[in-house]
């Protein structure tokens, strides 16, 4: 017999009986724990889009410019150029360096001359050329111009913001000093390795200690450490933050699981689905910090970021009770539970592969999707359209992606349990062509519609997959199963963005190595699927699908509430 676990008596602000039998407690503790997950992965994302946040008015100076190295140190240039390159030209912009005294510029009148978008300033009424029509220079900074008639020409002035900054105060690579491999292994095992190295004490620790405790700590410190980067003044230092918000989500996502299992025991596989679709919604509002950056600096991103997540901790400390354990919750040891998903469940087994293989393409897209578009140049793009645009792409389709694929599963698991393998094997199927799309048109409306779909057709074997593993393990062991099925791919999923951070050429055709691992990674996953899918024929018992004890935890009933969102309580 198990022992209780000697946690403390929780500690909550609400006071009442059988709280956590009420209907709108029960919505509360998911929309706080739904809070929690959005903040994870938008903190998790940070640096895929500050890092490519460019130096205000210097975009179309930089447009056909290639920066393969961050603009610090050595990198720098001290001195205005006799004959300035268009490399050096835009380092100059980003620098905000001053020319020699005695510069002179000739002007021409913006009556007889068409504003032309490579001309960032106006003065005196007019465009900033030289003689020939030519863009003699590009930026001087406000305050600091001998003539005190320059002003920016596209921007509409913030008072209390100090616009001759240069680039360290935009862009997080140039603050810190990062190159595109040092990007690699920060935005990838600088995260997992310690996501890995925390999630093995983080299964035992939330079976005997507060879920509650053990989620809200582990809130307060990735918020602090992600509030920390803004002190970042190298490359070291940055990575150690990161280190530290790795470590401390691999206690959330156990702690919030099993928090789910012992609230929602009869709609587990829903409520951990509409928990994942906070992870979309992290991602896309991690895009929003484009905008941030551009007014407050990326310092100051981080900072109020990892403020949020300060501010909702002690929320989700005194609001949320610590429900009474039931058997999917109940303390279980790891070996257990390894041996019951790896060695005597060959669907688990599988089913984990191919969920590794889907998320390694879905992190190295989120990593370094940001970086294409900067690079890439498409027809269409500006700074301000993607960030608004992507936000809204991938928390849209992330939401979209879960309703279709709990409908399609409700619907197909009547008449075929394998329903979740078919849904895993046509999503990585009909992700390759769109993949292909995205990254090959030079149109951006074109390739932010084929990402729309990607997303929906891509991310909707998540919750069929996740029932489909329930079902193939024992009932005692379902909550620890599914936080490894959420921990193991996420370490694998991280070896793709260290991996294209590697091999990062630093221009656009970062998009070539993009296009191949996603698609390697969507055939094995299709392979994985098909494989399982071969499982459940050959013995549909031995997979927890066909008998009696288990007709309950089948994909199709694991999935209705999935398609009746309503039934959830």
């Amino acid at each position: 017999r198990r022992r209780s676990p000697p946690w403390p008596a929780p500690h909550c602000w609400m006071a009442g009986e059988d709280l956590e039998k009420k209907v709108w407690y029960r919505i509360y503790v998911l929309f706080v724990l739904l809070v929690v997950c959005i903040c994870s992965l938008a903190t998790r994302n940070l640096p895929s889009y500050l890092v490519t946040v460019p130096v205000p008015e210097c975009e179309e100076t930089c447009e056909a410019v290639v920066l393969k190295e961050p603009l610090c140190g050595s990198n720098l240039l001290e001195t205005w150029p006799k004959s300035p390159t268009a490399l050096e030209l835009c380092k100059l912009c980003m620098e905000r360096l001053m020319p020699p005294d005695g510069t002179t510029f000739a002007a021409l009148s913006i009556a007889s001359r068409a504003r032309t978008p490579k001309a960032p300033f106006a003065v005196d009424g007019g465009d900033l050329f030289g003689a020939d029509g030519s863009l003699v220079f590009p930026w001087p900074p406000l305050g600091f111009a001998s003539n005190s008639s320059y002003t920016l020409a596209h921007r509409i002035p913030i008072p209390w913001v100090d616009e001759s900054q240069d680039a360290t105060f935009y862009n997080m690579a140039d603050g810190v000093c990062m190159y595109h491999w040092e990007y690699g292994i920060l935005i990838g095992y600088g995260f997992a390795l310690f996501f890995a190295l925390g999630a093995v004490p983080a299964g035992k620790i939330c079976a005997w200690r507060s879920r509650v405790e053990v989620a809200s700590l582990s809130l307060l410190i990735w918020s602090v450490a992600t509030a920390m980067q803004a002190a970042a003044l190298n490359f070291w230092f940055l990575l150690a933050c990161r280190l530290a918000v790795g470590a401390s989500q691999a206690f959330a996502m156990p702690a919030a699981i099993s928090l789910t299992a012992d609230y929602f025991h009869d709609r587990q596989s829903l409520a951990v689905e509409i928990l994942s679709i906070g992870l979309h919604l992290g991602s896309g509002c991690a895009s929003f910090s484009i905008l941030w950056a551009e007014v407050v600096g990326w310092r100051w991103s981080t900072f109020i970021a990892g403020l949020v997540g300060v501010l909702i901790a002690p929320v989700l400390y005194g609001t949320v009770r610590e429900p009474a354990r039931t058997e999917f919750s109940a303390p279980c040891d790891v070996a257990i539970v390894t041996d019951e998903v790896f060695e005597k469940s060959r669907v688990a087994r599988m089913l984990i592969f191919a969920g590794s293989a889907k998320i390694l393409a879905a992190y190295s897209l989120a990593a370094f999707m940001p970086i294409w578009y900067s690079r890439r140049g498409l027809e269409g793009y500006t700074n301000y359209t993607y960030a608004c645009w992507n936000a809204l792409v991938i928390s849209s389709g992330g939401v979209l992606s879960a309703l279709v694929g709990s409908a399609l599963s409700y619907h197909w698991s009547k008449v075929d349990w394998r329903a979740p393998c078919w849904i895993g094997l046509i999503g990585a199927a009909l992700a390759v062509p769109l993949l292909c799309v995205t990254l090959l048109t030079s149109h951006f409306w074109v390739s932010m519609m084929s990402f729309f779909f990607l997303i929906i057709v891509s991310e909707g074997w998540y919750g069929p997959a996740l029932a489909c593993v329930q079902a193939s393990v024992r009932p005692s062991v379902r909550g620890q199963a599914v936080s490894m099925f959420m921990v193991v791919p996420t370490l694998v999923g991280n070896l793709g963005p260290a991996l294209v951070g590697f091999l990062d050429p630093g221009d656009a055709g970062i998009g070539v190595h993009l296009m191949w691992v996603c698609i390697t990674a969507n055939v094995a996953a299709a392979a994985a699927f098909t494989w399982t899918a071969c499982e459940i024929t050959i013995d549909p018992v031995a997979a927890g699908f066909g008998s009696k004890r288990e007709e309950e935890s089948r994909p199709g009933a694991a999935s209705r509430a999935g398609y009746a969102h309503w039934a959830l309580f």
